[in-house]
């Protein structure tokens, strides 16, 4: 699925950056497993000195960092690739 305006798109990277986190601070498994694909646990993981007890390994947290923008960068192309004749 691709937002196809700016609005809906600012607002869609706004609620996954840092809304969606934000309600993702639980105990049970699946809720800790979702939290570590999102940027923002990589990001923290990435740049702190002691991570905290669920954090995700240094591994895990660099293939989240280098595939938010890879997917992004391959929805694009295969978009403008089917929109542009």
């Amino acid at each position: 699925m691709l937002i196809r305006n700016a609005a809906g798109a600012l607002t869609v990277l706004a609620a996954v950056l840092f809304v969606v986190p934000e309600f993702l601070n639980g105990t049970s498994q699946w809720v800790i497993d979702a939290a570590n694909v999102l940027p923002a646990s990589a990001i923290r993981r990435l740049v702190s000195l002691h991570p905290l007890p669920h954090a995700p390994s240094m591994t895990e947290a660099v293939i989240v960092t280098i595939a938010y923008p890879a997917m992004t960068l391959a929805a694009a192309a295969i978009a403008l690739h089917r929109r542009d004749a």
